[in-house]
């Protein structure tokens, strides 16, 4: 998706940048996380926050309906081809609390959003995958 802060145009969506100003946001590009096999950088963002079971909205087939499950599971799910994650349709995690999202692209990034959750992020994901 294209999309624009401070009016500089830029290529990946950074979900509620427009809906309160200051709000914590950060994106990776998820696709090469895999792809350098450093999966566990993800998984370890998940587990120093605790979050193991998570609601998910996909936008697929216009089902916003959400569904309960392991986020760590998803992470490692894969297929014949490889690992799924990264290539589902629009996802949006979040849990009870509601103090963070993480929103997964079909175009192979991941962002968080929530103080706490970027802060692990940032400290726990390497800076090369940054978008």
């Amino acid at each position: 998706m294209y999309s624009e802060i401070d009016g500089l145009p830029i290529l990946y969506w950074y979900p509620l940048n427009k809906v309160k100003a200051g709000i914590s946001i950060v994106a990776y590009n998820l696709e090469e996380i895999y792809k350098d096999n450093k999966i566990g950088q993800i998984e370890n963002v998940l587990k120093k926050c605790d979050i193991e079971k998570v609601s998910v909205i996909t936008n697929q087939y216009s089902k916003n309906t959400p569904e309960e499950l392991n986020l760590v599971e998803r992470v490692y799910e894969q297929e014949a081809e490889g690992y799924t994650f990264p290539w589902y349709v629009e996802c949006y995690y979040y849990d009870e609390t509601k103090s963070w999202m993480i929103y997964v692209s079909h175009e192979g990034t991941i962002t968080f959003t929530g103080e706490e959750i970027v802060r692990i992020a940032k400290s726990t994901i390497d800076s090369k995958y940054l978008v």
